[in-house]
């Protein structure tokens, strides 16, 4: 940029000296009023030559627009007119961009270039039809709509009938209309997103659809890219869309492509998903595109959305069909990349607020054909959905006027249950609730016993179970929800259906009863099929209990439909250990893998691994990850602290949990199929409640409204269940087995009403899992005090508490759990601490800076004891007080080798369990 107009390349070593003919030009947005932008240094300002654009008069704007745009001058004058009007006025969801609120230059042109390629015979009706769907598209509010409408009707002297205009029949619908009558009901929002983005895509127009999950923004695309016809003489895009969830890690590579080991350990280029569907004519689906970086989408979309290359005009559309490419990162030479005929864009996002949602940058929303997908739905669009949904099932014998009476119940009850639900939970309902709905009523009036009340009940305690995670008022009684849910439901279902269901109400058919046949394992009518393995029972998990009965009623419940299941529930109450067993009991694989912060997609779906080739010589190849290996084995997943797992694990995983039950790996630029017939895979996925702490998070709703959710609770008063399972799993006796309950019920009582106690360290939880432990413990050495104090009392910080703790077991058993004074002796073979004798390794080492402290005495038994029993232990107390130095005399006792890792805030997974590092072999 200097007078020398030479460029040093260190890694050539050579200096490149500009010729004569170069000129270097510099774009930018103002720095504070776009997302990204910074002030440029003095230094690098003053080397260029400084062009300030400021607002284009009135008078050239309409000459470009009449001239570039070759429309009449009446027309021209129209748009200007409008745009002139919208400046004058304010948006109210876009209050901070003044003028460009409601219109932009870009805008004019997309208007102009519509109107000039349309023919038809009113052109007044034809401009403010083209200018109510470029302007009012992406409008969020209906104030603002009506601003704009009103607008374009006063200089068009034309009125706009939305209803009209997006009718089945409209002029602007695309020929896919036979879609309507096998997949999607055409309310009038999905036919508002067809036409809009069916204009879009016949003017090439990159789309953005913008709305709250659940709203059929995707589906639009798919239903776009199946059947629309582009009007241009034999153009029809394939039914073959190729997509890529973005994410906070996406990078440009994804999208354009990379250089990655090929064959015979060489490295070649790889096409992306944006280049592929260039060279093939195919339209491409970037979902999610808000979570990716700005400067990832701004890189790509300068060479794909700014299209073409030689126009000089700085207020250009660009919306010439010849579109192309240059690529740089492919090699050594630049490759010119021309986008076949049927090659479109879409993109989708949902709104900013909830977490980790973000709105587009002003740069790049404008650069877009924004389309604001409302997710308001009508009672009449519910029952239009519902009815949809029964006539394609075979319920009722064909019976058109019962099911239409049913359909009326069920949109009546759910608008009542919507507005109810609305006024405490954090997020709204959506259409996927909707059909969830629908489904599982289907599904649970295919049983053996058919009963309508009780399962549309089932069908509402489904769709309750996750709407109530959201419940934004703690101390809203949960069971008064539900009971007036469910006379509400009786009162609308008499009121309409009094022959046909008076007597299921009086007779309640919730059966849970559990059983197998030869096609699998039936659960309350819920048939759970059998996979490639042979069924087992596992010998630790007890299944005669009321609890697990009514939760695998809520997972077999869960499983009759096509989503993935969340289980949600406190720590220790059997969520994961549910699934194991369902899965052992039905013969299917279960890959389990558990989520935290650091997890990153490669974990999940695999990445280039070191290999050594046959000749020796050191290159990379694909290795699948656990998921990727589990999808295409059909087994089932179960995925761990769900709530721990980072924004860009939620994110790519959201194609794997939606309707599309596909999953697209960038690296390999394939689409893997989920839960086809081959691969019949599910997904579980389990968490404590964010609430809990420990860096949890509430999911995003756009994720959370993918699964069907289950709220599983192992209350400590479930006492018939803890003596069923301490007695089934290791034999305890009736006499101890009441020991234990009264224990655990005076603890838990004193915990609820004492709010004085256990302040320091709380809160306090005890859980079915203590139980297990304390039940094993008694079942090989015969004694209960002892664990109750290692697994209790020990557990609490201060001696006040301590002693509380022991009072309550003395008081329910009758006898005192403090310890005896403790002897340590040492054999060849075994080492004895207190009552808990270790096996010693032959190896010798000792500790010679470190004594064996009467005052640790018990703390060594204690450390003892978890590792007879395998118990993990967590040793809490202030510093240099001893804890170290108990378990390296613990290892000096046993004659074991005892490795210390020294943590910190900045410690990474991977120095733990291991990572590849380069050798280099002299």
């Amino acid at each position: 940029l200097d007078d020398n107009r030479e460029l040093y390349v260190p890694e050539l070593n050579k200096t490149i000296k500009a010729h004569r003919n170069f000129r270097l030009f510099a774009t930018q947005n103002p720095f504070a009023n776009y997302a990204g932008r910074k002030r440029l240094s003095r230094a690098l300002l003053n080397r260029f030559v400084i062009l300030k654009f400021s607002r284009l008069p009135t008078d050239e704007l309409y000459s470009m627009v009449h001239l570039k745009c070759q429309i009449s001058e009446s027309a021209a004058r129209l748009i200007i007119s409008v745009l002139k009007d919208l400046r004058a006025r304010r948006s109210y969801t876009g209050m901070f961009s003044m003028h460009d609120g409601f219109m932009t230059l870009r805008d004019v042109f997309k208007w102009a270039n519509r109107f000039a390629r349309s023919d038809q015979i009113d052109w007044r009706q034809c401009l403010a039809d083209h200018g109510f769907m470029v302007l009012c598209a992406r409008c969020r509010t209906t104030a603002d709509e009506n601003l704009i409408k009103h607008t374009i009707e006063h200089y068009t002297s034309r009125k706009i009938i939305p209803n009209q205009l997006f009718a089945i029949n409209s002029r602007y619908m695309p020929c896919i209309t036979e879609f309507f009558e096998k997949n999607v009901v055409p309310t009038f929002n999905m036919r508002r997103m067809i036409v809009l983005c069916s204009q879009a895509w016949i003017h090439n127009e990159p789309v953005l659809l913008v709305g709250e999950t659940g709203c059929g923004k995707t589906t639009v695309a798919q239903l776009l890219a199946k059947f629309i016809h582009i009007h241009i003489k034999e153009l029809y895009i394939q039914d073959s869309l190729l997509s890529l969830n973005c994410q906070e890690r996406t990078d440009t590579c994804d999208l354009l492509g990379s250089i990655r080991p090929g064959e015979n350990g060489t490295f070649k280029w790889f096409d992306g998903v944006v280049v592929t569907a260039m060279r093939s004519g195919r339209p491409v689906l970037l979902d999610e595109i808000s979570l990716a970086s700005d400067s990832v989408i701004y890189k790509t979309f300068n060479f794909v959305v700014l299209i073409n290359l030689i126009v000089l005009e700085r207020l250009n559309p660009l919306l010439e069909p010849s579109r192309s490419l240059f690529l740089t990162e492919s090699g050594t030479e630049v490759e010119k990349i021309v986008a076949e005929p049927g090659f479109q864009i879409i993109s989708t996002m949902n709104p900013g607020g909830d977490y980790g949602k973000k709105e587009l940058s002003k740069a790049l929303r404008n650069r877009f054909t924004e389309i604001w997908c409302p997710a308001v739905f009508t009672a009449e669009d519910v029952k239009s959905i519902i009815c949809h949904r029964l006539s394609r099932s075979s319920l009722f014998n064909d019976d058109d006027g019962f099911k239409f009476k049913l359909s009326s119940c069920m949109a009546r009850f759910l608008a009542w249950y919507f507005d109810h639900i609305s006024k405490i939970a954090r997020c709204g309902i959506s259409l996927r609730d909707v059909v969830a709905f629908v489904e599982i009523f289907i599904s649970s009036m295919k049983r053996d016993v058919r009963s309508i009340y009780w399962s549309v009940y089932e069908a509402f305690v489904a769709i309750d179970d996750g709407i109530s995670l959201n419940i934004s008022d703690h101390h809203h009684s949960f069971e008064k929800h539900r009971f007036e849910c469910q006379e509400k439901l009786k009162f609308i279902l008499m009121d309409n259906l009094y022959k046909e269901i008076t007597e299921e109400i009086e007779s309640p058919i919730f059966n849970s009863l559990i059983k197998t046949d030869d096609r699998g394992l039936i659960i309350g009518g819920y048939l759970i099929e059998f996979g490639a393995k042979k069924p087992v029972h596992l010998k630790n998990f007890v299944f005669n209990t009321d609890w697990f009965e009514k939760m695998s009623l809520n997972i077999a419940r869960a499983l009759s439909i096509d989503k993935p299941i969340l289980i949600q529930g406190e720590p220790g109450c059997g969520k994961s250990s549910i699934v194991v067993a369902l899965a052992a009991a039905t013969g299917h694989h279960l890959t389990r893998l558990n989520l935290s912060e650091q997890t990153e997609l490669s974990d999940l779906f695999g990445t280039d691994v070191p290999t050594v080739l046959q000749d020796g010589r050191t290159s990379f190849e694909w290795k699948d990850g656990p998921l990727l290996t589990a999808i295409n084995n059909g087994h089932w997943i179960l995925l761990d602290e769900m709530n721990l797992a980072s924004q860009s694990i939620l994110e790519g995983l959201n194609a794997c949990f939606d309707h599309r039950h596909q999953l697209f790996i960038p690296e390999l630029n394939r689409m893997f199929e989920i839960g086809s017939s081959s691969h019949n895979s599910k997904f579980f996925a389990c968490q404590n409640p964010h609430n809990l702490g420990g860096n949890r998070r509430a999911l995003p709703k756009s994720f959370l409204n993918r699964f069907s959710v289950v709220s599983v609770s192992f209350q400590i008063n479930d006492y018939h269940d803890y003596l069923s399972i301490s007695s089934q799993i290791y034999g305890i006796q009736s006499d101890m087995n009441q020991i234990l309950n009264k224990v655990n019920r005076s603890v838990k009582s004193k915990m609820l009403k004492d709010k004085t106690f256990a302040k320091i360290g709380g809160p306090y939880e005890f859980n079915i899992r203590d139980v297990l432990r304390w039940s094993s413990f008694i079942s090989e050495f015969g004694i209960s005090n002892y664990p109750y104090e290692l697994l209790y009392v020990q557990r609490f910080r201060t001696e006040e508490d301590r002693e509380v703790m022991r009072e309550i077991y003395k008081k329910e058993s009758g006898e005192s759990c403090k310890t005896l004074s403790l002897s340590v002796s040492v054999s060849d073979k075994f080492v004895r601490i207190g009552r808990i004798e270790l096996i010693r390794s032959f190896k010798r080492i000792f500790e010679d800076n470190l004594k064996l402290l009467p005052s640790q005495a018990s703390i060594l038994e204690h450390l003892a004891t978890c590792v007879r029993m395998n118990w993990i232990s967590l040793i809490v107390g202030e510093s240099k007080i001893g804890k170290s130095s108990v378990v390296k005399n613990l290892a000096a006792l046993t004659g074991n080798e005892l490795k210390i890792m020294r943590l910190t805030s900045e410690t990474d997974a991977s120095e733990l369990i291991g990572s590849f590092e380069q050798v280099n072999y002299l």
